[in-house]
């Protein structure tokens, strides 16, 4: 009896789809037939949707040199004036400011040393971390 039902459920719903694909594939025909492409109407609209694009890319170009010009104009300062040192002073300037930056960073040995490892295996080198494990089927 509950089979009988579903059976007859299941036709009902599979005659309903077809009934409504029908109508779907009616109307779209009877729409293609009553309005066709308009060509000049569609170029024009990508004409102008792409003339848009090109202004306002223009236009961005000019506010970035507006902004550039505008920062700029607060970095300009007077010139410095010369000042003539002698070049004891400018030795003893230059090594003063060695010292104090040769202070500052910490004695490195600057050579480079490469061991070769006996063993092979590196998590760096192991393809099973980039596998996704297989999921279990259960029976």
């Amino acid at each position: 009896m509950i089979q009988t039902e579903i059976a007859e459920r299941t036709d009902t719903l599979a005659a309903s789809v077809a009934e409504q694909a029908g109508v779907i594939a009616q109307g779209a025909a009877e729409a293609a037939e009553k309005a066709p492409v308009d060509w000049g109407n569609i170029l024009m609209i990508s004409a102008v949707g792409f003339g848009l694009v090109v202004v306002m890319l223009i236009l961005l170009v000019f506010v970035m040199k507006g902004f550039g010009a505008i920062f700029s104009m607060h970095r300009e300062k007077a010139p410095a004036a010369k000042v003539h040192m002698s070049d004891e002073v400018v030795v003893a300037i230059t090594t003063a400011l060695k010292l104090y930056k040769s202070v500052l960073h910490d004695r490195e040995s600057e050579m480079l040393t490469i061991n070769r490892i006996a063993r092979t295996y590196s998590p760096w080198n192991s393809k099973i971390y980039g596998l996704t494990s297989m999921p279990e089927r259960k029976k």
